[in-house]
């Protein structure tokens, strides 16, 4: 067959299925059972040939005290997604692509007003379209095993917190030690990389991913298409464990987690001893549901978090996040949340550069989700900063705001 009959042929069977008009659908089938490949999929992925994913966030946030000055800023995201099951288009059992955009507009509260260490809103970036996620992933063994490659993001699956997840500060995301000490491929940065995941049963899964080293920076990446694979800046390792308790039974459902991460560049001493080959982190995470009558009752959980990195090279060597949150709290209000977070993150003692170091930075956080309906959330948010960038001449910071989620 000729290379323009085999073009043909693939063009009429994108037609034929609507990969070109509005029939790559994200709802499914009346009668289809819903398939996941991956957690966060487009809806209808797993039933039709392909499916699409739209959000936008957007907020208001002000600085009503402290900080360096007073002010506010409207900052939004959109994210655009578009999902295509390879088994059904082109008969790869268990196999899907994915991928999606990114564009990040608006001010930052933090650099304008604030001048906090974990940043306020964990949406804030540099304003460009980029290219976020590009991957092909296939699972294998009655899908207790997956495999995937391509440009991917390390805090989409690794440190991932129920409990945390519900704050907008940046700090309930990505680990500071993380964000802080290595130019790692969280938001709004990827990179290319490998990930494996194994699930051996219900309660149990391993998780093992290597990244490509540093591709800069959001200002010097600006479009995630910046992939270096020079060999001074090393490889990025993460591995983590998960397990679930009370799976199978009634009991009060928990997952704790234990991981560790390795970047293999070199990293300088911060107290001009030299140059370090490698730095790593351990961490903790633990979500456990506390509180749950029954149906209509509101159901109370509480999360921890920890990490630890060396003092030598890392500008952050400990973090701890914690927090309790209350689902349907209201009468009639069964799917809002309120949540009340803290994060404590602690600074090398080793940099003395700094005017008038405090050593940590403090962030008290309450948040309520409201849910409108199944595609729009809107959130009132407040944060307290204590110390903001670390710094004891800086005021504490008073943050308030509002968040809409809209998705489709």
């Amino acid at each position: 067959m000729s290379f323009i009959s085999r073009a043909n042929r693939v063009i009429r069977r994108a037609l034929r299925y609507g990969i070109l008009v509005s029939s790559a659908t994200s709802g499914f089938a009346e009668d289809a059972k819903p398939r996941e490949f991956f957690a966060d999929q487009p809806k209808g992925l797993g039933e039709h040939y392909t499916a699409w994913k739209f959000n936008y966030v957007g907020e208001v946030l002000g600085n009503l005290s402290g900080g360096m000055k007073q002010g506010a800023i409207y900052e939004g995201a959109l994210k655009v997604g578009l999902g295509i099951n390879l088994e059904k288009f082109a008969g790869w059992e268990n196999t899907v692509f994915y991928a999606n955009f990114l564009y990040p507009h608006g001010s930052s509260l933090t650099q304008k007003y604030v001048g906090d260490l974990n940043v306020v809103s964990n949406i804030d970036a540099y304003d460009s379209m980029r290219l976020f996620k590009c991957f092909v992933q296939k699972t294998f063994s009655q899908n207790h095993l997956s495999l995937r490659a391509g440009i991917m993001a390390v805090d989409k699956e690794f440190f991932v917190s129920e409990g945390a997840g519900l704050f907008l500060n940046s700090g309930f995301g990505a680990f500071p030690v993380v964000g802080q000490d290595l130019v790692a491929p969280i938001y709004p940065v990827s990179a290319p990389g490998v990930r494996l995941l194994w699930k051996p049963d219900a309660a149990l899964t391993f998780r093992v991913a290597v990244f490509s080293g540093d591709v800069g920076t959001q200002t010097i990446n600006q479009h995630n298409t910046r992939w270096n694979f020079a060999p001074s800046n090393g490889v990025s390792c993460f591995v983590e464990s998960a397990y679930k308790i009370h799976v199978t039974d009634n009991g009060l459902p928990g997952i704790y987690k234990l991981g560790g991460l390795y970047d293999s560049k070199s990293f300088d001493d911060l107290s001009g001893g030299g140059v370090h080959h490698g730095n790593y982190a351990v961490y903790a995470i633990g979500d456990q549901q506390v509180w749950h009558a029954g149906t209509g009752a509101p159901t109370i959980g509480v999360f921890g978090r920890f990490a630890l990195a060396p003092k030598d090279r890392s500008l952050v060597n400990f973090d701890t996040e914690a927090g309790a949150t209350c689902t349907g709290l209201f009468p009639g209000r069964a799917a809002d949340v309120l949540g009340l977070g803290v994060i404590f993150t602690k600074i090398s003692n080793a940099p003395q550069t700094a005017p008038s170091p405090a050593h940590h930075e403090t962030v008290l956080e309450v948040s309520y989700q409201a849910t409108i309906n199944d595609r729009l959330t809107a959130q009132p948010d407040l944060q307290c900063i204590f110390n903001p960038g670390a710094l004891s001449a800086t005021r504490n910071a008073v943050v308030a705001g509002l968040r809409f989620n809209l998705s489709f």
